[in-house]
C-alpha cells in the first residue's frame, strides 16, 4: 500500500528536522548532559512537528544504543516507537480521553515500572481538551511524578491551559514554518518521486499550508496524483479551487478605474462558474495585504508572484492609495462573517464591493485620484506612440515630445495611436465612430479589465492606417494601460470592423 509523503518523510531524530532549530538544541543538550526533565509542554499550530518531537524524544529516552542525542533507530524500542506499538510509549487522544476518569486509570498505571526501556512515556495530544476536574487530578502526579515516568503535552492552544499545569512543565513554542524552508523540503520530495515542479507551484502550495509542513506535503501528495507531468501552478489552483490571481489583478483595476460595473459583472462570472465568493474574498484578503507589503517595502511578498505579475503590481501599488486598499482589506474582512448573517454569499460581496467603491468615490481628490497616489509615467512603446495634448501653457513642450500630435484643443487631454493593417478597405472615422460601441463590447469580451480602460477613450483621428484615441489628462493610467494592450486592442478593431 502506498504511504503518504508526510509519513515517509517523518524524521525519525533531530539531524532530520526541519527548523525548529531552538527545541531542537535545547533537547538535544539535554540529552547529552543528561538534564531531561520529567514534564515537557510543546506548543505551536498544527503540522510544525510538536508530535513528531514527542516521538523523537521519547526513542532518544529509551533507546537501548543511543549516540549522543541520536537515537540508533534499530534497537527494539527504537523499532516499537516507530512502529506504533511500545509498552512504555502511550500515545493519548486528549480530545477521546478527556474526563477525569480516564486521567484516574492512567494515574493508576504510572506507578508500575517500564516493561523494556528506562521510561513510561505518555504523551498526550490536545491536552487543552482535558476537564478541569481531569487537570486537578493529574496535578498531584505531575508535581511529584515517579522517576521512571515522563509526561509530554502538546497542544495547540495552551491559553486554555490551567497556569498550574504549564508551571510544572518545560514549555517549548513551535513557531510555524518559512515559506523557504517548506519549498526546500518539497522540493527534496519532488525529486525523491523523480518529478518536477514549477517554483509557482509550490509556493502556492507552501503559502496554502500556512506554515504547517504536514499541511503542505498532504496538499504535495494531492497534486501530484492530479497532474501527470510537470506540476504547474494551474495545476495547484485547480486542485486546491484557488481563484486564479489575474482575477484579483483585474479587481484592482477596477478600483484604479472606478468601474463598479466591471466588478459587479466579475462577481456574476465568478458565481455562473461555481467558484466558491467567500473563498474568493479571502484570496481578496490575502491579495490586498500582499499589495499593501508591496506598495511599502516595494517587493512580492513572496515566490508566488511571476514576473508579468509583479509589474501589475507595481503599477496598482503606484496608482493605489494606502487609505484605498486598508479599505479593500477592511471591506472583503467581513464578507464571511455577513454572509452567514445573511444567508448569501454574493449578496454580502457584493455589499462589500459597493462599499468599498463608495468609499473611494467620496475620498478622491479633483484629480480623480485618492490623497498620496502617484501617477504611472508614460513610456511610448514604438508600435503605440503616444501623444499628450497640452494646455497653451505647455504646448511648446508637448509638441517637441511627439511628432503626430493633434492641433492642441480646449480640453485638456492625451492621446494614443493604434495601427491597423496598412492593406486594410478603406473606412472613414465615422465609421469606425459608429462601430465603436460594439468594439467595446467584444473587447469586454476578450478581457473585461482592459475595457474599463478603454471606455474613457474616444476616437480623435484616424491618419492613414493609425487610428487615435484620446483621453482626458486625469485618465493618463487608462491611456497608459490601453497602450500597453493595444496589439489586443488592434485585433478586437480588425475582429469588429474587417480593417
Amino acid at each position: 500500500m502506498y504511504v503518504s509523503l508526510y509519513r515517509q518523510w517523518r524524521p525519525q531524530n533531530f539531524d532530520e528536522f526541519v527548523g525548529q532549530e531552538h527545541i531542537v538544541r535545547t533537547l538535544t543538550h539535554a540529552l547529552e548532559q543528561g538534564r531531561t526533565t520529567h514534564a515537557y509542554l510543546f506548543c505551536g499550530p498544527r503540522g510544525t512537528g510538536k508530535t513528531t518531537t514527542a516521538r523523537i524524544l521519547a526513542k532518544a529516552l529509551n533507546c537501548h544504543d543511543r549516540k549522543g542525542a541520536k537515537p540508533c533507530g534499530k534497537c527494539s524500542s527504537c523499532q516499537q516507537i516507530t512502529d506504533g506499538n511500545s509498552l512504555d510509549v502511550f500515545e493519548i487522544d486528549g480530545a477521546s480521553n478527556r474526563g477525569i476518569d480516564e486521567i484516574r486509570n492512567l494515574l493508576e498505571k504510572v506507578h508500575f515500572a517500564p516493561g523494556e526501556g528506562r521510561f513510561k512515556i505518555y504523551i498526550i495530544d490536545e491536552v487543552h481538551m482535558l476537564t478541569n476536574e481531569a487537570f486537578n487530578a493529574l496535578l498531584k502526579t505531575l508535581e511529584e511524578p515517579p522517576g521512571h515516568v515522563v509526561f509530554i503535552f502538546a497542544t495547540t492552544e495552551a491559553h486554555k491551559l490551567p497556569a498550574t499545569i504549564i508551571s510544572r512543565c518545560q514549555r517549548f513554542d513551535f513557531r510555524r514554518f518559512s515559506l523557504s524552508e517548506i519549498t526546500d523540503s518539497l522540493e527534496k520530495m519532488i525529486a525523491s518521486e523523480n518529478r518536477t515542479a514549477e517554483p509557482a507551484a509550490l509556493a502556492i502550495i507552501a503559502e496554502h499550508a500556512d506554515g504547517g509542513m504536514r499541511d503542505a506535503q498532504s496538499l504535495l501528495d494531492q497534486c501530484l496524483v492530479f497532474s501527470s507531468g510537470i506540476l504547474k501552478a494551474s495545476d495547484v489552483q485547480e486542485v486546491l479551487g484557488i481563484i486564479d490571481r489575474r482575477t484579483y489583478i483585474d479587481l484592482g483595476q477596477f478600483l484604479v478605474a472606478r468601474d463598479m460595473q466591471a466588478a459587479f459583472v466579475q462577481i456574476e462570472q465568478l458565481n455562473a462558474m461555481g467558484k466558491d465568493l467567500q473563498q474568493f474574498a479571502r484570496g481578496a484578503v490575502s491579495f490586498f495585504r500582499d499589495l499593501l507589503f508591496f506598495q511599502t517595502l516595494k517587493s512580492a511578498p513572496s515566490d508566488a508572484y511571476p514576473e508579468s505579475e509583479r509589474a501589475d503590481m507595481r503599477m496598482l501599488a503606484q496608482n493605489l492609495a494606502p487609505d484605498v486598499i486598508v479599505a479593500a482589506l477592511d471591506a472583503f474582512i467581513h464578507v464571511e462573517r455577513e454572509a452567514k448573517d445573511l444567508g448569501d454569499a454574493r449578496l454580502a460581496l457584493q455589499l462589500a464591493e459597493a462599499r468599498l467603491f463608495v468609499r473611494q468615490h467620496d475620498s478622491l481628490g479633483s484629480d480623480g485620484r485618492s490623497d498620496g497616489s502617484t501617477a504611472l509615467a508614460s513610456a511610448p512603446a514604438a508600435s503605440a506612440p503616444v501623444a499628450s495634448r497640452k494646455s497653451a501653457k505647455s504646448a511648446k513642450s508637448a509638441k517637441s515630445a511627439a511628432a503626430d500630435m493633434p492641433a492642441a484643443a480646449s480640453t485638456t487631454q492625451s492621446a494614443t495611436a493604434t495601427h491597423m493593417s496598412p492593406a486594410m478597405p478603406v473606412i472613414s472615422l465615422n465609421e469606425i465612430r459608429d462601430q465603436w460601441p460594439a468594439i467595446m463590447e467584444m473587447l469586454k469580451r476578450e478581457r473585461i479589465s482592459l475595457q474599463a480602460f478603454a471606455l474613457e477613450a474616444r476616437v480623435v483621428g484616424l491618419e492613414g492606417n493609425v487610428l487615435k484615441l484620446g483621453f482626458e489628462e486625469k485618465y493618463a493610467l487608462h491611456r497608459d494601460k490601453v497602450q500597453s494592450e493595444n496589439k489586443l486592442v488592434e485585433q478586437v478593431i480588425h475582429k469588429v470592423t474587417g480593417v
